[in-house]
């Protein structure tokens, strides 16, 4: 569906009368971008206002910011505006990096806790063929957890030195880190 809030709407309440939970992912954004556009940002705040309990996006094959936002009535709605791919064979950096959303849901009378919400930060990782061109093959695709990918493993990506790319462990750290709340736990 287009986002017309009319039909948005009555999806969501259609939703709500048959879910404990609600969750509402969105295809948005603008490709390559690390920061949520405004049109983002007011649809969230939107699905927030009817009560959505979490939103997931995709679209900029980016991680975005993961973050919880305030609805009308003091409703907390979690959104991972995008989290990047999961496997990828692009070209840029930032398309390296990725995350796995992970939480608990406990409902307690009739209301639905979302809890333990935990982001995993993952990196894509490819090789340089035996041409040693990017353009022409790439070998070895993997994706890693982030704590688990190492600098002897950042130095074999096909993409260090590429196009002025140095893929660093640190800089990947610091990028997670900014671009996911304080209150959300990150495992890394």
């Amino acid at each position: 569906n287009t986002f017309n809030e009319e039909q948005i709407k009555k999806d969501v309440e259609n939703a709500q009368e048959i879910s404990d939970i609600v969750i509402v992912s969105c295809h948005w954004g603008v490709e390559g971008d690390t920061e949520p556009q405004p049109f983002q940002k007011k649809y969230a705040k939107y699905l927030a206002d009817l009560g959505v309990d979490m939103i997931i996006g995709t679209h900029t094959h980016t991680l975005q910011p993961v973050e919880w936002i305030e609805g009308k009535d003091g409703h907390k709605t979690l959104v991972a505006y995008s989290l990047g791919n999961f496997v990828s064979g692009m070209l840029e950096e930032e398309t390296q990096l990725g995350g796995m959303l992970s939480c608990d849901f406990r409902k307690e009378g009739n209301e639905c806790l979302i809890e333990n919400v935990v982001v995993t930060p993952l990196m894509n990782h490819y090789e340089a063929g035996d041409s040693h061109n990017v353009y022409d093959t790439r070998k070895n695709f993997t994706v890693y957890r982030l704590k688990d990918y190492t600098e002897e493993l950042a130095k074999k990506h096909a993409l260090q030195g590429y196009d002025g790319i140095t893929i660093s462990l640190d800089e990947m750290k610091k990028k997670v880190k900014e671009r996911v709340a304080e209150d959300i736990q990150i495992d890394m």
